[in-house]
């Protein structure tokens, strides 16, 4: 670790730190300046804020009273006619709703020829907001309001017109932190080159980083209104609810990602966010502590600090989602630096647009992914080097193993990989015996937490054990009385299931590319093309090691098939409805954990690159850290102010 800082902080390469963080600060504030100032030209002379006229507004089953109007019906239409052409940055209005909704909005607007055309706008409306601004950017003719399927009323008043230079704080710092990643991999390359993991943990903390200060201060991950709920109840002493963690609860499942269509109603959303929290409610209930709690430790240390120190809740909030990302960012740079061979290709799965949102999100998944990667890493370095495996590590790969199956017990059979680690690297045959008799009794109290609460009650023929609601008509114990009365059929079942899905989950979309409630990634192809090439021609590895035998590929190929079926076997048991063939529930990002043992295999020593190490590295980080801010460009920052 000295050394690892004494090459990156020092003298020499305080001028390269100054130029970094000078040049992102100076370039983020020109650029998003300099847009700024485009939008203003582009208005001409109408500079100004002022009020739409009430005779230019017309009503159709619209309700008019002193300046408001009432929208009651499916059936209402509210539109905007402007006698010229007007050019409008931002329409703003004022407006209140009993509960969360949308409308269609059409803008007609002068194109780039001069003629008319139609833009369709999906307006949210959230019963936590009083406002609501549409980004246009256009000479608009005319602005309609169409209300088809609503279920209750809306309340709008004060359509505004608002122009002027508008400098937007957030596009300032997303082009900061684009900025600063692109010098820093370009102006350390040869330090990077010598620490890759150094480059692995500045991009996942700046990236991530990023991506959460961009996201709005709601639900948008999977399940994480249940995550956020446990952490409260996991936590010691009394947790007391608020309105804003009802909210997230209320409305958990209602995030789209054409909501982030407005900086102005992300930043009322957050002062929002701030007035519920300060609004306490009820005690939250306590939960038993189990084996999974271990993935919520640092969600816990995080959130509790804030509220301890009366932070503003949504920066509670934030501290909760920032300690997985510096848990993930940390603990994969680690994961790396242990790694003997294939950190490049260990770097790009590890920048995955999936596996970096899960990093901003409420979830024991981060924990299950760095500590299982972590026990991977010195698995390979035991396999592979020529020295005998110290104690150190034999004791950290069961700890880390253990610390990162606890919360999933599937991933179990991992800790068996240890097994593969040949006697002559023990230092004698007694010791290799009782070493793997640590391994497999570590697998069996693993797997008994998985499999025991399933199969005593249906053994004893008492108790029924209950599926997941969300997956419908679910029950544990009659679902394996399927499988264990006819288990060639569960066989053939699983197989097709596993197989129907193998490319997406391992190569395509749905590993590298789901990003939540927020979307899929675009263009998908792009990173799936950057993995495979990086596994084929990432053929950098430490000196004196051992090759990646047959034998050991083989091995570790059972080991993963094994957790495969499992993985899918689980959510057969609890989400599947009983009886049914196409097993419910199992996601790609299940896969992510094990995913760079499955490239590795993939290596050929045959193959070697001959390009620099130093611009192989700064190649891999600048592609993977390019694509992903351009998801987070595209999701977060282009709908806000186009």
């Amino acid at each position: 670790m000295k050394e690892r800082w004494k090459c990156f902080v020092n003298k020499k390469n305080l001028r390269k730190w100054i130029i970094c963080i000078a040049g992102a600060f100076l370039g983020g504030m020109i650029l998003s300046m300099g847009y700024a100032g485009a939008q203003y030209l582009r208005e001409g002379g109408a500079h100004e804020q002022r009020t739409v006229e009430a005779s230019d507004i017309q009503c159709d089953k619209v309700t008019v009273e002193d300046g408001n109007y009432h929208i009651s019906g499916d059936e209402s239409k509210l539109t905007i006619t402007f006698p010229e052409k007007t050019y409008i940055s931002k329409l703003k209005y004022a407006y209140a709703v009993p509960e969360y909704t949308k409308s269609k909005v059409k803008v007609y607007v002068s194109n780039i020829y001069g003629d008319t055309e139609e833009r369709e706008i999906t307006d949210w409306y959230k019963n936590i907001l009083s406002h609501s601004t549409i980004n246009i950017h256009a000479r608009v003719e005319k602005i309609e309001f169409d209300f088809a399927g609503l279920e209750f009323g809306i309340d709008a008043a004060d359509f505004t017109i608002d122009n002027g230079f508008d400098w937007n704080p957030f596009l300032a710092l997303f082009l900061m932190a684009v900025i600063f990643l692109g010098l820093y991999l370009a102006m350390f390359k040869r330090e990077n080159a010598k620490y890759p993991e150094a480059a692995l943990f500045v991009s996942i903390l700046i990236i991530s980083t990023c991506m959460l200060v961009m996201e709005p201060p709601t639900i948008v991950g999977w399940d994480e209104q249940i995550h956020i709920m446990n952490t409260y109840k996991l936590s010691p002493g009394e947790m007391t609810g608020n309105k804003a963690l009802d909210n997230f609860q209320v409305h958990a499942n209602w995030f789209s990602p054409e909501q982030m269509a407005s900086f102005d109603e992300h930043v009322e959303e957050i002062h929002r966010t701030n007035e519920m929290g300060s609004i306490a409610t009820s005690a939250v209930a306590k939960k038993n502590r189990f084996l999974s709690s271990i993935g919520y430790v640092f969600q816990i240390l995080f959130l509790k600090a804030g509220l301890a120190l009366h932070l503003p809740f949504y920066i509670c909030w934030l501290l909760g989602k920032f300690s997985n990302v510096l848990l993930y960012a940390l603990g994969m740079s680690v994961a790396a630096a242990i790694l003997p061979i294939g950190k490049k290709i260990f770097s790009v799965i590890a920048m995955a647009p999936t596996a970096l949102f899960i990093s901003i999100c409420y979830t024991y998944d981060v924990t299950v992914t760095v500590f299982i990667a972590i026990g991977i890493s010195i698995f390979l370095k035991m396999l592979l080097s020529k020295e005998k495996a110290s104690m150190k590590w034999k004791v950290l790969f069961v700890v880390c193993m253990a610390v990162g199956c606890m919360p999933k017990a599937v991933y179990a059979p991992l800790m068996l990989l240890g097994l593969m680690i040949p006697c002559e690297k023990y230092e004698s045959k007694k010791s290799c015996r009782i070493y793997r008799g640590v391994l497999i009794l570590g697998f069996l109290m693993l797997m008994s937490s998985f499999v025991l609460p399933v199969l005593l009650p249906h053994s004893g023929g008492g108790t029924v054990v209950a599926g997941d609601a969300r997956g419908g008509d679910t029950s544990v114990t009659r679902q394996m009385a399927y499988v264990l009365g006819k288990p060639f059929a569960y066989a053939v079942v699983l197989i097709r299931n596993v197989w129907d899905t193998l490319v997406d989950y391992t190569i395509g979309t749905a590993v590298f590319g789901t990003m939540g409630y927020v979307g899929t990634i675009t263009p998908p192809v792009i990173f799936s093309v950057i993995a495979v090439v990086t596994a084929v021609t990432d053929s950098y590895r430490e000196e004196r090691l051992d090759k990646l035998s047959g034998r050991h590929r083989a091995g570790i190929v059972i080991s993963i098939v094994i957790t495969i079926a499992l993985i899918w076997t689980a959510l057969y048991l609890s989400f599947t409805e009983v009886g049914k063939t196409q097993i419910a529930g199992v996601q790609a990002r299940y896969y992510l954990p094990f995913l760079f043992l499955l490239y590795v295999c993939l290596q050929n020593s045959k193959i070697k690159c001959k390009v620099k190490a130093e611009n192989y590295q700064m190649a891999v980080m600048l592609l993977t850290g390019g694509f992903m801010f351009w998801q987070i460009f595209v999701y977060f920052i282009l709908a806000r102010i186009v």
